[in-house]
This record gives structure tokens, C-alpha cells and sequence, in this order.
């Protein structure tokens, strides 16, 4: 029989939450070289473009009220390997250069509560330009802290009103990372889904500890408003049959850097999450996804219920997956027209979990080198998809027309720039590139 750690207490308030810090503490850049926490989804070059588009767009919704002396900063929230940061920035630094928007500064911090993952992101060889230009910094940010923080390498406070420009907030795999609460809607009824925890041995190491873990979900009419703010009480009356978690962290997390700049904020955020009202009626109830640490599926449309009820702009796919949504939300004056046409024609129209979804369909089925080059194309050179089919690629070449040889070389050009190593061991995939452009003659340029 299971021991009991925890019985029947408000999910926010779970030891689940500290469990988390600690397992991501313990593994630090193992978290995702071996223990297996996910970061495909988030980390390959289509969703940094798309990303980046979305983010040109509301620079251009926003162009003539910036303060262009100083820079539009980005807070990438539990950074993770570093990988996403990279791409994006690459991407970023293109579109602006390219555009009529060239003269925007801006600067990229990534947050982490893991000194290890700092020090990782520090010494990581693709970082130096942008550390020596002052464009990325770093700094420690936990979910919790609602008052100010401070940037490692250019010594910068960060604290409400303390910015000349609206902030842009990445979330990727961060809001299923930290605290939520449960509920329910039965015809216009609120009940509050209560957790208990059980795991073999309650004094396990925390990594064994979450392997057996349990978790168990017990209803309760609420008999009180369970929140002192009411715009989070008004989120939650507003639905009249549902089921969804709801992401407190994430509330306290937009409102404190909501209040950085009163221009504004836009965020941009993707996990596994329930986006519609379809999902919210049929979902089956709270599953807790183990990986190394551990996850669980974001409220994202009471979240973009918080953006539209406090006079902003919540947008979420028309046909979303709830193994990836991906949400922006903005807060500031005006229509945001740019923003929404980038969300609707880069995100709406593909989402990055479709992109995820056509390539392991069609690497399953070992195609030919025209269809594997198209493939390759849409991801923008996908390093990893790119890795995936080396050797089905190897065993095409020798039949392969001069036209294809080179259209193939481009692509592999493509993935060799958008690869970011993140051990000591995947630098090893450049000479395998290397190996792979020797075989197809070099290519032409």
C-alpha cells in the first residue's frame, strides 16, 4: 500500500510545487541531456520564426510610441537549454535588420532558478556575441517573486515602471511548470478539485519519489470566493459547464511584469493546455506527465479570458492540440492589427505541434529525397529532423539527380546554421554534416 504525503489541499498549495524546484536544482543541464524533460516542441527554428514574426508585428503596432534610445526587452522564462533563445534571437536580429525597423534596440534575458543552467548558458560558445553586445543578460526569476530582480551581467534592476518599453514575455514549457489550481463548472456551480499525493516510500529520493507518485482528485462545492483578487473570482464565474486547471502562477507571474512598463506587455507562450470550449467540456480530468520532472496541462483559455477581461487581447488557435497549445496575449492601447494578422497567418494557420506532427509522419514512412527536402525546407533546416533521417538521406544520394544533390546541400547549409549544441557530444553532428556534404560534392555555394 501507497503511503499518504498529502491529502485533499488546494493543488497551488501542493508539495508537487517545491518538489519541482528541486528536481530541476538536482539534474540542473541534465534535466534535458538525460532525464528526458521535453524541449523539441519549443526549441526547433519554424517556431522561433514564427515567434519572431509575431513579435515584428507588434513592434510595428507599437513603433511610434517606443522610446527608441532604449531597448525592448525580452524575458524568456526558465530558459531551459538555451536552445530557443539562440534561434530566436538569430531570427530576430534578421527580421529587424531586414526591415524598416532596424534601428529598435533590444535586449534578451534569460531566467532560470538553476545556477547550473547559468553557468551552462555562460560559458556556451554561441552566447559570447550577444553577451559582449550587451543584447542577452541573464538573471534568476522564480514565479513567486513579485518585486524586482536583477540582471547578472549588466547589473540592471528590474522592478514596476522601471521600463521606457513594453516587455516581451516567452513562456515556453514554463506556465506547466508552476503553480495552478482545479476546478470544475456544473451548470453554474464551482467546485474546487482537491489533490491527495501517494508514493511508496514517503522519505524517497525526489526523482524516485515522483516515479511512484499518485495523485488523486477529490471535488468540493467552493463555499467561499477562493480569491482576494476579483478579477480571477470574475474569470471563474464566467463559465457555466467546464473543466480546466487554472493557472495562478501564471496571473501572478503576468501581473508583475505587467507592471514594468504601463505602455504595455505582450506574451507568447506554448505547453500542453486546453484552449477551447470544446476541450473544456470534455476534458477528462487532471493527469500529472512525468519526464524527468514533471508537467501539467495549462488552463490557456481562462488565461486568455485574464488578457481579454482586463482590456487586452487574448488569441488562441481556431484548431488547437492540447498535447501543444500556443497562446499571445497583449496588454496596451490600440487594435494591435500586425500582431493579430503575424498570430493569424504564422501561428493560426500552422501550428509548431503540426509541423511536429508531419514530420514524424512522414519520417516514418522513409520518404524519397524530394519530399524529405521539402520537409526539411518548412522547418527551416530542422537540426534534429535533419539528424533524424541522416542515414535514410546517405542511402538516397547515390541515385540522386545534380538538381537534388544541390537543393539537398542548401537545406543541410540551413540546419548546420540553426543548430545549437547543448552538450560537449552534439558538437559531433557538425562533422557528420560535414561528412554528408563531402558525399554530395560540396554542393554549389
Amino acid at each position: 500500500m501507497k503511503a499518504c504525503i498529502e491529502k485533499n489541499v488546494r493543488l497551488s498549495e501542493s508539495l508537487l510545487w517545491p518538489l519541482q524546484q528541486t528536481l530541476y536544482q538536482e539534474f540542473g543541464p541534465d534535466a534535458w541531456r538525460q532525464k528526458g524533460v521535453p524541449s523539441y516542441l519549443t526549441s526547433h527554428p519554424l517556431i522561433a520564426k514564427q515567434y519572431a514574426q509575431v513579435v515584428l508585428g507588434y513592434l510595428r503596432d507599437m513603433y511610434t510610441t517606443l522610446d527608441l534610445n532604449e531597448p525592448i526587452y525580452f524575458f524568456d522564462l526558465g530558459a531551459g537549454t538555451g536552445r530557443f533563445a539562440w534561434l530566436f534571437l538569430s531570427k530576430l536580429k534578421q527580421l529587424l535588420s531586414d526591415s524598416s525597423l532596424e534601428n529598435i534596440k533590444f535586449r534578451y534575458v534569460m531566467t532560470d532558478i538553476v545556477t547550473a543552467n547559468m553557468e551552462a548558458w555562460a560559458a556556451h560558445p554561441f552566447f559570447q556575441e550577444w553577451l559582449g553586445s550587451g543584447e542577452l543578460d541573464f538573471a534568476f526569476y522564480h514565479n513567486a517573486d513579485t518585486e524586482e530582480f536583477q540582471l547578472i551581467h549588466s547589473n540592471t534592476t528590474i522592478q514596476p515602471n522601471s521600463l521606457s518599453n513594453p516587455p516581451v514575455i516567452i513562456a515556453n514549457y514554463f506556465f506547466d511548470t508552476i503553480p495552478q489550481d482545479l476546478f470544475r463548472v456544473k451548470k453554474g456551480v464551482v467546485e474546487e478539485g482537491k489533490i491527495s499525493l501517494y508514493a511508496d516510500d514517503a522519505n524517497a529520493q525526489p526523482s524516485d519519489l515522483l516515479q511512484s507518485l499518485d495523485l488523486v482528485v477529490q471535488y468540493e462545492p467552493l463555499k467561499r470566493k477562493p480569491y482576494e483578487d476579483e478579477r480571477l473570482n470574475k474569470i471563474l464565474e464566467s463559465y457555466s459547464e467546464a473543466s480546466f486547471s487554472f493557472p495562478i502562477g501564471a496571473f501572478r507571474t503576468l501581473d508583475f511584469f505587467s507592471q514594468l512598463c504601463p505602455k504595455g506587455m505582450l506574451l507568447l507562450a506554448s505547453d500542453q493546455g486546453l484552449s477551447s470550449d470544446v476541450q473544456l467540456k470534455e476534458w477528462k480530468g487532471l493527469k500529472i506527465s512525468k519526464h524527468g520532472a514533471f508537467s501539467l496541462p495549462v488552463g490557456y483559455h481562462p488565461l486568455a479570458e485574464y488578457f481579454r477581461q482586463n482590456g487586452g487581447l487574448g488569441l488562441l488557435t481556431n484548431i488547437p492540440d492540447a498535447v501543444f497549445a500556443v497562446m499571445v496575449g497583449v496588454f496596451g492601447n490600440g487594435a494591435f492589427k500586425e500582431t493579430q494578422l503575424a498570430f493569424r497567418e504564422q501561428m493560426n494557420t500552422f501550428e509548431p505541434h503540426d509541423y511536429w506532427k508531419l514530420g514524424n509522419a512522414l519520417l516514418d514512412q522513409k520518404p524519397g529525397l524530394d519530399v524529405l527536402i521539402s520537409m526539411l525546407k518548412l522547418g527551416e533546416g530542422d537540426p534534429l529532423n535533419l539528424y533524424a533521417c541522416l542515414e535514410h538521406i546517405q542511402t538516397l544520394i547515390p541515385a540522386a539527380t545534380p538538381e537534388q544533390k544541390e537543393a539537398l546541400a542548401r537545406v543541410v547549409l540551413l540546419g548546420a546554421a540553426h543548430f545549437f549544441p547543448i552538450s560537449q557530444e552534439e558538437f559531433s553532428f557538425f562533422k557528420q554534416l560535414g561528412s554528408l556534404m563531402q558525399q554530395l560534392g560540396g554542393g554549389k555555394g
